[in-house]
């Protein structure tokens, strides 16, 4: 699948249905991230950078601009007037990357920007440009959809509208999807085409000449890179081949993909290279709108799959393990309440994370477990109790979640919180409450009437 390619047989048809919503979602997180990044790493400076007072005065910035000015920032040279429109801008993006109201954030959005951006053009670095771009498109694109607090609200407010103004609203949508896309596509092409016609880019030094530019290049970069020349070579021109066929590889669903890597690598490299943060940033992220819903949804899918996969190979390589005399004596039986649905749950995410084989758990219900292992059944109600085989050792309550995560490997990265959590004291109130409120749904142990052990203090119940 790529890029341009519609569900529907047919394209007008197709237009008219929302495509890339999640892709768009994603992109609305990504720009709304990286201008609070803006915002907030300039904040300490910004008086300087973008006050009357500061690098480029009032006057100075009238001067600059060839055009009636369009920014907030110079309608008023007061501190207050410039702090309320500065925190203005913050609180927008804000809602912007939360996803409210994004048909009006987005308005807002690409003004605060724009007018960020246009008091002080000298120290942006070149991504400000499709930014600018991309944010008024996103004025007519719907990127609420998914990861939004306005999310439920926009789809409900899609299947209500009218046919026809739902149509137009997709094919709006779609169109400005389009044109993202196609922005960028344009913006790699024709790089590609000015480095061909570069002399430097012809013999394959361009990128080592960039690296000595003090301006945009990082020492450790510099020195590691530079030392490399068939490697400064190579980078070089596989820059030139990937950004030409960029447009032609979209077309491919494998090609896609492979381009989409390289290209995000290239700006990784760009950004840790020559130290254009918020450029970088941003050409990554808008290729969140080259991929489809589907291949989004094929891809959650696949992730999914990977703690599976991890957890077959544990028990694959483990299984040896598993026999030794040393491991087996740290076997540990877990009373759990198989009438309560959350205990359930958390038994059986137990039994697929005990890869070693040391975890045994029982139902307290049952009065066969009851008589064997002589348990007060009221006890056992109130805190999960726990036997350690070899130290026929019991314990209860948040020790003996401490104690099974501790023959589980998978779970000894949150053995330093849960100590600690168990030394102040903490994990046991916590446990102790979550105990206390957790239901119980006494299903297919009892005829008429159910005996149900309630907490130390209070009468049994009859349900």
């Amino acid at each position: 699948m790529n890029v341009f390619r519609w569900d529907n047989k047919h394209l007008i048809e197709g237009l008219y249905q929302p495509k890339f919503l999640i892709g768009a979602s994603l992109l609305r997180i990504a720009l709304g991230v990286i201008t609070l990044y803006i915002y907030l790493i300039h904040y300490q400076q910004r008086y300087a950078l973008w006050h009357d007072s500061g690098y480029l005065s009032h006057a100075e910035y009238l001067e600059t601009t060839i055009t009636l000015p369009f920014s907030l920032y110079a309608y008023h040279t007061s501190l207050i007037y410039f702090d309320i429109i500065f925190h203005l801008g913050i609180i927008v993006a804000i809602l912007f990357t939360l996803g409210y109201r994004t048909r009006l954030t987005s308005i807002f959005q690409f003004v605060f920007i724009w007018s960020l951006f246009e008091r002080n053009g000298v120290i942006l670095d070149g991504g400000d440009n499709i930014l600018r771009i991309v944010l008024f498109y996103f004025i007519f694109i719907a990127s609420s959809h998914y990861f939004s607090i306005h999310s439920s609200v926009t789809r409900k407010d899609m299947l209500s509208s009218f046919p026809e103004v739902k149509k137009i609203r997709n094919l709006v949508h779609n169109l400005a999807v389009f044109a993202c896309a196609f922005q960028l596509i344009i913006l790699y092409f024709m790089s590609g085409v000015y480095q061909v016609m570069g002399e430097m880019w012809q013999n394959g030094t361009a990128l080592y000449y960039i690296l000595q530019v003090e301006q945009f290049s990082m020492p450790y970069a510099q020195d590691l890179l530079s030392s490399n020349l068939y490697l400064m070579v190579f980078a070089t021109y596989f820059s030139i081949v990937i950004k030409l066929g960029f447009p032609f590889m979209l077309w491919n669903r494998y090609t896609k993909y492979i381009a989409i890597i390289c290209m995000f690598s290239f700006h990784i490299g760009i950004m840790f290279g020559m130290g254009l943060v918020t450029f970088s940033l941003i050409m990554i992220a808008l290729e969140c709108i080259l991929i489809s819903d589907k291949e989004y949804r094929a891809l959650r899918h696949k992730i999914s799959l990977i703690p599976r996969l991890m957890l077959s190979w544990m028990r694959y390589r483990t299984r040896s393990l598993r026999r030794r005399t040393f491991v087996t004596r740290k076997r540990m039986i877990i009373f759990y309440d198989s009438w309560c649905p959350l205990c359930q749950q958390v038994a059986r995410r137990i039994r697929a994370l005990d890869t070693l084989g040391l975890i045994q758990l029982k139902t307290f219900r049952d009065p066969v477990v009851v008589n064997a292992y002589k348990l007060d059944p009221q006890a056992a109600n109130t805190r999960m109790i726990g036997i350690i085989e070899e130290k026929k050792q019991q314990t209860e309550g948040f020790s003996t979640f401490f104690a099974m995560f501790k023959r589980i490997p998978l779970m000894w990265w949150s053995l330093p919180i849960l100590w600690i959590a168990l030394k102040t004291g903490l994990g046991s109130t916590l446990y102790d409450y979550v105990a206390s409120s957790r239901k119980i749904i006494p299903v297919g142990h009892c005829e008429e009437n159910c005996s149900i052990w309630e907490q130390p203090g209070k009468e049994k119940k009859n349900v």
